[in-house]
C-alpha cells in the first residue's frame, strides 16, 4: 500500500476500550468480520474462535465481538513466548513487526 492510499485511525479512548470493544468497533467502521476472523486464524491457535453480532443496549448501537477459547487453560506466557506465537504464525511480516512492538510495549508497561 502506498503512502497515499493509507488511512489512519486515532483513538481517544478517555476512559478505555477493551479488546473485543475495539474488534466491534472496528467491523462497524468497514472492516470485513472475516478478515478479522482470517487474522486470527493466521495465528495458528486452534482453540480461539472470534464472532461477530450486532446488538443495542440502552439506544446504542453497535457490533459485539465474541472470543471464545473452547479448551480454556490458563498459560502464563513471557514475552518471549508470545513474539514465538507470532513469529510462527503466517500473518504479514510488516503486521508482525507491528505486533511484537505492541507487545513489547506492553510488556514495558
Amino acid at each position: 500500500m502506498n503512502q497515499q492510499n493509507k488511512k489512519i485511525l486515532y483513538y481517544q479512548c478517555y476512559s478505555g476500550i477493551s479488546g473485543d470493544m475495539n474488534l466491534g468497533a472496528l467491523v462497524d467502521l468497514g472492516v470485513p468480520a472475516g478478515h478479522l476472523i482470517g487474522e486470527l486464524n493466521k495465528l495458528g491457535l486452534s482453540n480461539v474462535a472470534i464472532s461477530f453480532e450486532k446488538g443495542s443496549a440502552n439506544a446504542i448501537y453497535g457490533t459485539n465481538a465474541t472470543v471464545t477459547v473452547t479448551h480454556p487453560t490458563y498459560i502464563a506466557r513471557k514475552l518471549k513466548d508470545i513474539h514465538a506465537v507470532i513469529d510462527d504464525s503466517e500473518l504479514d511480516a510488516n503486521v508482525k513487526k507491528t505486533a511484537r512492538s505492541i507487545f513489547r510495549v506492553l510488556a514495558e508497561a
